[in-house]
């Protein structure tokens, strides 16, 4: 993870800002940690599409989410090959075989949280 810029100092979201090709699935992951941890809604974006499903799965799974444009006020979250500027934090894909599993990673988030949040 690399933070290109401050956060800002009250965030309102947390917006996971997808674009084709890798790291799509590690910039959901850091942004759904981020929005668990500090008990914020993720948007997933832009609207539409698998973003829409994607965002439905996690809140089915417990995490608030939802897809559309970033929030005025949201920590943005994009992959590092992003070059669309805007980004406070970019994320690298990691080697875990897991990380492109998404059943997998929700479970292990959840698991995660303090047993209050679960």
């Amino acid at each position: 993870m690399t933070v290109l810029r401050s956060l800002p100092e009250a965030p309102s979201a947390v917006a996971a800002r997808l674009t084709r090709g890798e790291g799509g699935a590690a910039v959901v992951l850091v942004a759904a940690q981020l929005a668990v941890a500090d008990r914020l809604k993720l948007v997933i974006g832009p609207a539409g599409g698998r973003r829409a499903g994607l965002a439905a799965g996690l809140t089915r799974d417990g995490i608030a989410a939802s897809d559309g444009p970033p929030p005025s006020g949201a920590i943005v979250v994009a992959a590092a090959a992003d070059s669309s500027g805007g980004a406070h934090l970019t994320v690298r894909a990691g080697t875990r075989e897991a990380s492109d599993h998404l059943d997998q990673w929700v479970q292990d988030l959840d698991r995660s949280r303090p047993v209050g949040l679960r």
